[in-house]
């Protein structure tokens, strides 16, 4: 009796050019084979010119710095700038480097300012937080060899020339074109808000309209989990994009609580949302605009002229329309500055981006995680520096480059353990591969022909399992330094396991002392605050409304302020999750529902003083605090300590 079989796929499938087209569609396919292919030409150009030394160690570096670590997307002109300007700020690490590499004490210092420098910029997001790593090492390698003035040209050299084949791979060898799939998701969650607009102004049932609104929201939030796959915060157009994704973290309560317009109400403000949304969704995906784009804000203030002359039954159901509108305004603004184009600024509900200045300062504070992240980083790569240089460790740089991939992807005493624990088991499959091909003494061309292979491996896997991506990283770095460094030299793998468990148990050692007990903690007490003010912000806003006053703006500028602090510390805190796991989406929740309260303060706010001016408007001002009275406690969350 024999298994059946699958069916075969037939000759002419195989050979079929769209199969072709399909293999090297993917990006990580694409990542791989450029890196394979710059590795080699660049580790066999640098020997020849440099012989076995560091200078070509380091123009080897320079490639797995530029594809391997930063490996940036992008047009053509964002994929230059970006990797010309790490070639720049790397050659400046090389020279801080070498400059500050003796005496010890000065290595030390500097050591915690550079790579706490490095890891506090990753607050930035998007091109810096993915440099942030791997630049480091163009800092490292000349301090870990103590080197000296005199070594200045020929590491410089190699750094360039490592550099520059880089980049002319990452423009021209299966470019990393930009893949678009945060401006797609955005596109299709505006698209889903205007249905939801167009649902809400013909009166239909809005149960589907909602489904897709949450899926698609959804569907953004699992792919900009990560700090890596934000938008950046510099540059002006990447900054409007992380503004549009932000105000796409609607809370379903909110939305759930949206019903249809009254059927005799006739106004058009509803129809005016969708097509704000629609034009943002074209505007964010690319597309070209065949007409001008909706003045939002100016159909509100018709809107209200309008509302004021309506029964009771209308002014009840009217809201959510208005509430709609809040968003399409804001994002058709943000969406018009992504594209250097302009839009009416909105009339609530507005906040402005934050340069990246702003941001750095706003996290100097003890209870951010960035900062106190930043500052055991540096401690624990100051400390693999410091052990290294006393006990006369060669090639410590894979201690210090074990340290940093501890720090970097754990912010607890129990996950740096366990981080520990997938980077040491990771680099002993790879000691052990690349140990069994230095012990049947294989000639030159076999290492030559198994990098390659190696680096494809390696940057194919990047981003899966992190004790998977340790073992391919390590086999393939074995690999290339026996083909930089010939023959290679024997017990070399067990020496390599070894600074690998050094640096991964230091920097473990210090993710105890800075979190001993997880941050979870420090997160539920900056939850509590953020929904605390905005319940309070809220509140008092309806209660001013009522008592027919305005309420001081220094309550704004406080929920801001905390709003801040906890959005900056879930960054920090889930920086390298791959998923949204259950803790995150707890805090997303209690995030998003403060966001919601905060633009119900400003709606009040805003029609107070509108109230104040023309009291006509009173009735309308009534019913929208009661409307956001009855949302404050169905939307209010449960801040007591979870349970995971």
């Amino acid at each position: 009796m024999t298994l059946p079989t699958a069916p075969q796929p037939q000759q002419s499938d195989l050979d079929h050019p769209a199969l072709h087209r399909r293999l090297l569609s993917t990006p990580a396919t694409r990542s791989g084979l450029r890196f394979a292919i710059t590795i080699v030409a660049v580790d066999l150009i640098a020997r020849a010119l440099f012989g076995e030394s560091s200078a070509a160690l380091l123009a080897s570096l320079a490639v797995c710095i530029h594809l391997y670590f930063l490996d940036f997307d992008g047009d053509f002109r964002e994929r230059f700038v970006g990797q010309g300007i790490a070639t720049l700020v790397g050659a400046v690490a090389v020279l801080i480097g070498v400059l500050c590499s003796s005496p010890l004490w000065l290595a030390v210092i500097v050591t915690i300012v550079v790579s706490s420098s490095f890891a506090y910029l990753r607050l930035l997001r998007g091109y810096v937080s993915r440099s942030a790593v791997g630049l480091q090492g163009a800092f490292f390698l000349p301090l870990m060899i103590t080197a000296n003035l005199g070594d200045a040209p020929s590491l410089l050299g190699g750094w360039f020339l490592g550099s520059s084949v880089s980049i002319v791979a990452a423009l021209v060898v299966l470019p990393h074109r930009r893949s678009g799939l945060v401006r797609r998701l955005l596109a299709d969650w505006l698209r889903a808000g205007a249905e939801l607009s167009d649902a809400v102004g013909s009166g239909e049932d809005l149960a589907t309209s909602v489904k897709t609104l949450e899926d698609s929201r959804d569907a953004l939030l699992s792919q900009v989990t990560t700090s890596f796959s934000q938008p950046g915060a510099v540059g002006h157009r990447q900054r409007a994009l992380a503004s549009m994704v932000a105000g796409a973290r609607w809370s379903m309560p909110l939305v759930e609580r949206l019903t249809s317009r009254y059927p005799t109400d006739a106004g058009t403000l509803a129809e005016l949302s969708a097509d704000g949304f629609r034009a943002a969704a074209d505007l964010v995906g690319g597309g070209a605009l065949t007409a001008d784009l909706p003045d939002i804000p100016a159909e509100r203030t018709r809107d209200l002229d309008a509302l004021a002359t309506q029964g009771p039954e209308v002014l009840g159901s009217h809201y959510p329309v208005r509430l709609l509108s809040i968003g399409a305004m804001n994002q058709l603004y943000q969406a018009a500055l992504s594209r250097r184009c302009t839009a009416p600024v909105p009339d609530v509900g507005h906040f402005a981006t934050t340069k990246p200045s702003a941001i750095l300062r706003a996290n100097l504070r003890w209870n951010s995680l960035w900062l106190q992240n930043a500052l055991r980083t540096g401690f624990g790569a100051a400390a693999c520096v410091l052990i290294v240089r006393v006990v006369g460790i060669d090639h410590g740089l894979w201690v210090v480059l074990a340290a940093l991939a501890v720090t970097q992807v754990s912010l607890s005493g129990a996950a740096g353990a366990t981080t520990m624990v997938m980077i040491v088991a990771g680099a002993t499959g790879g000691v052990l591969v690349a140990g069994l091909l230095a012990m049947l003494h294989l000639p030159y061309p076999v290492f030559v022909c198994a990098l390659p292979v190696a680096a494809f491996v390696a940057r194919r896997v990047a981003g899966s399992n992190m004790a998977l991506a340790q073992m391919t990283y390590t086999q393939f770095a074995l690999i290339n330094f026996a083909v930089l460094a010939w023959p290679p030299h024997k017990g070399l793998e067990v020496v390599r396991f070894q600074d690998i468990l050094l640096g991964a148990a230091v920097a473990a050692g210090f993710s105890v002392l800075a979190f001993p007990t997880g941050v979870s903690k420090l997160l539920r007490s900056l939850r509590s605050k953020a929904v605390d003010s905005a319940q309070g912000y809220l509140t008092g806003n309806i209660a001013a409304m009522l008592a027919g006053v305005a309420e001081p703006n220094s309550m704004r500028a406080a929920l801001l302020d905390d709003l801040d602090a906890y959005e900056n510390a879930l960054d920090a805190a889930f920086m390298h999750e791959r998923k949204r796991t259950a803790e995150l989406m707890e805090h997303e929740i209690a995030l998003t529902t403060a966001r919601d309260l905060l633009i119900g303060g400003d709606a009040c706010a805003e029609l107070e003083l509108l109230a104040q001016a023309d009291p006509k408007l009173r009735p309308i001002a009534c019913e929208l605090a009661e409307w956001w009275g009855n949302f404050t406690p169905s939307g209010s969350v449960d801040l007591e300590p979870p349970t995971f």
